[in-house]
C-alpha cells in the first residue's frame, strides 16, 4: 500500500533540496539583506582558512571565533595550517533619525538687530504629531570579505553583503555570517537576498 502524500510531506523534501542547492539555509534570524561575490583567481581545491584580525581586543577575538565557527559549520576547514587568509571589514550604521532639538529663542548673537531689526520668519511646521517619536529603523551592517590564497599578492575572492540587523546577539550574528560566507566560499554569485 502506498501512503498518501500530504502537503506537509511534500514541503519538507522541497525545503531540504533548496537548502542543499543553495549551500546553506537562506533564512537568517540575526540579519536580513543581500550578498554578492566575485571570483578573481582560482582558489585552492580544499581551502583551509584563517582570519586576519587587525584588532587584538578580547571582544574582536570572541567575534572572530564565532565567525570561524560558522565557517566550520558550513564545511570549511579552519586552523593554523591554512592555505587561505580572510580579511573581513565591517561598518555598522544606525539609521534612526535623531530627536529634534526643542525650539529655542533667538539670542541675536549674529548682530541682526544692528542691520535694521530682527528678521521675521515663519515658525517651523512640525513634521509629525506632537508626542509621536519617529519609527526606529534597525541598524544596517555592511561587510566585505577578501580571501587571499597563501603566496598570492591580491585577493582571489571578494564577497560583499549588506543587511538589516534584526537580532540583538552579536555573537550569533557573527556565527550566522560565517556560515553564510562559508556556504558560498569561492563561488561567483550575483547579488542575492538572504
Amino acid at each position: 500500500m502506498i501512503p498518501a502524500i500530504t502537503k506537509r510531506s511534500r514541503l519538507v523534501p522541497l525545503s531540504l533540496i533548496l537548502a542543499v542547492w543553495t549551500g546553506h539555509a537562506s533564512a537568517m534570524g540575526s540579519c536580513e539583506g543581500s550578498i554578492g561575490a566575485l571570483l578573481l583567481a582560482p582558489m585552492p581545491a580544499k581551502p583551509a582558512v584563517t582570519l586576519d584580525i587587525a584588532n587584538p581586543s578580547p571582544t574582536a577575538q570572541k567575534m572572530a571565533g564565532r565567525f570561524m565557527e560558522g565557517m566550520r559549520l558550513a564545511g570549511i576547514a579552519t586552523g593554523p595550517k591554512s592555505n587561505v587568509s580572510l580579511r573581513v571589514t565591517t561598518a555598522r550604521f544606525d539609521l534612526t533619525p535623531p530627536e529634534p532639538a526643542p525650539p529655542r529663542e533667538s539670542d541675536e548673537s549674529d548682530l541682526s538687530g544692528l542691520a535694521g531689526g530682527v528678521p521675521i520668519t515663519m515658525p517651523q511646521m512640525p513634521s509629525r504629531r506632537m508626542n509621536e517619536r519617529p519609527a526606529a529603523s534597525p541598524p544596517m551592517l555592511f561587510m566585505r570579505v577578501e580571501a587571499t590564497p597563501a603566496g598570492a599578492k591580491q585577493a582571489a575572492w571578494i564577497a560583499t553583503l549588506q543587511c538589516k540587523i534584526t537580532g540583538t546577539d552579536d555573537g550569533q550574528r557573527a556565527e550566522d555570517l560565517g556560515h553564510l560566507i562559508g556556504g558560498l566560499f569561492g563561488q561567483r554569485l550575483e547579488r542575492r537576498l538572504f
